[in-house]
């Protein structure tokens, strides 16, 4: 049986902050716009919420201020509860400190829910990224990975002649998967 989950976004409307479900197409959430009333609105600001029912008890939860965070979480909470995925163990993430928790570690769990959660072509796409993140981050563990590791990503994929957006998408992949491990790696404005 298919459980109905929302994702809805917390933004301004007219001067008040209020929660608006995105707009929805055939089924399927669609983070770049939400409807405000009757109208389809583009371009807001906010945060967005995955929202679902428990034994009547609605749950929301954050999950990210990006259309992609969003779509990501979305998607990953509709594959939890119909069971096409396994809900992490949280004994086991706080049993294993993060110094003993491998980079590639990090990445198998990552690629494991990405599987499960998306096509085939984004499979391979992310794969293929945290790949080339692994071997050119200076660090083993998760533990170990600081903001100046992630900004020393960047330039050694300007000196391998990458575009921007490819080395920023190679870098924010990798951090999903070491945030997905348990890793508190936040970037400034600008990086």
């Amino acid at each position: 049986m298919a459980v109905r989950v929302n994702l809805k976004k917390y933004t301004a409307v007219d001067g008040a902050w209020r929660f608006v479900p995105v707009l929805k197409i055939s089924g399927r959430s669609r983070p770049e716009a939400v409807v405000i009333g009757s109208a389809t609105v583009r371009g807001t600001a906010g945060t967005f919420y995955v929202e679902w029912r428990e034994n009547g008890k609605r749950i929301q939860k954050p999950c990210g201020s990006s259309q992609r965070e969003a779509l990501d979480a979305w998607r990953a909470q509709v594959a939890l509860l119909n069971g096409e995925i396994d809900e992490p163990e949280e004994e086991d993430s706080a049993s294993l400190p993060l110094d003993a928790t491998s980079i590639q570690s990090a990445a198998d769990d990552f690629l494991e829910t990405v599987k499960a959660t998306k096509s085939p072509a984004t499979y391979e796409a992310y794969n293929s990224d945290l790949d080339w993140f692994g071997a050119n981050l200076q660090r083993t563990t998760v533990g170990k990975v600081t903001r100046r590791d992630i900004i020393r990503l960047f330039g050694t994929g300007r000196d391998q002649g990458q575009s921007q957006a490819t080395i920023n998408r190679k870098v924010m992949v990798g951090l999903m998967a070491l945030r997905q491990a348990g890793a508190r790696i936040e970037l400034q404005r600008g990086d």
